[in-house]
């Protein structure tokens, strides 16, 4: 699952799709509205965004795969989608098309993403975080906003703004280990391997029985140079979930990298 450090953003919009099931009305000063009309695109959604704050990420796009299929006009779960497949343009022309097809009148806060979605169909280049900040500002005590404008922050390539943002949703978040992990990679991205190390080394004690920490971990020893560690963080994720196989071959990486690094040295040797 993992694509560091671009993977992250393939992961975040599954936790914009948390919806509590409750109505707009009740909600609106606490938490954003997000509208539907399938109740069981709805629940997938809810069951998406717990598999996701799980590590399960295969399972997670399974879901929100299947809520889609559900709803296939339904506005957040393309949205996540589009914006999940940011870097291939055309999935993401796909999947935004689909979100801006959609039926139902949206909520505010939709309306207002739905903004941006036009914006970055025009241009991809064009910086829509504002958007995302003004959604913090409407419901600060929500989550879902802090991965939308975290979303945006990626396509914007925002490291800096990554991380308070970040650092803000540490404050409000029941379940922070993927925080950690999307800071890990924010560090790493802006040359602080020091922090970089402490938030993945947050993120396996938050998680130690998931696989996907110790890929992450093996990422920042892979960013760092130290390959031996890397490759054992690999293994690890692998020992504990088979199905990672991309920490599988990014071990093999690691060796490889081993071998010419030690070619190298034997040459200049000789």
């Amino acid at each position: 699952m993992k694509k560091s450090p671009v993977k992250y953003l393939m992961l975040v919009s599954f936790a914009a799709l948390l919806c509590w099931g409750c109505t707009q009305q009740e909600t609106k000063e606490e938490k954003m509205p997000i509208t539907t009309e399938n109740e069981n695109a709805q629940e997938l959604l809810l069951n998406s965004f717990k598999a996701f704050e799980e590590s399960n990420f295969t399972k997670a796009f399974t879901l929100i795969n299947k809520s889609v299929a559900e709803d296939s006009l339904f506005f957040m779960g393309n949205y996540s989608l589009a914006m999940n497949n940011f870097s291939d343009s055309a999935k993401f022309v796909f999947y935004a098309k689909n979100a801006l097809s959609h039926k139902v009148e949206l909520s505010e806060a939709e309306a207002m993403l739905k903004e941006g979605l036009i914006s970055l169909m025009e241009n991809k280049g064009t910086d829509i975080t504002e958007i995302g900040q003004n959604l913090v500002e409407m419901y600060p005590t929500d989550i879902i906003v802090y991965y939308l404008l975290y979303g945006q922050q990626i396509a914007a390539d925002d490291k800096e703004g990554q991380l308070k943002n970040l650092k803000n949703a540490l404050e409000i978040s029941d379940n922070p280990a993927i925080l950690y992990n999307a800071m890990g990679y924010a560090y790493m991205g802006l040359e602080m391997p020091d922090s970089a190390k402490l938030a993945f080394d947050k993120y396996i004690g938050l998680q130690p029985d998931k696989a996907n920490p110790y890929d992450s971990k093996g990422d920042y020893f892979m960013n760092v140079g130290e390959y031996e560690m890397a490759i054992k963080h690999y293994m690890k994720a692998f020992e504990l979930d088979s199905t990672f196989t991309v920490s599988l071959d990014k071990a093999n990486k690691a060796k490889a990298q081993i071998d010419t690094t030690m070619v190298e040295k034997t040459a200049e040797e000789e």
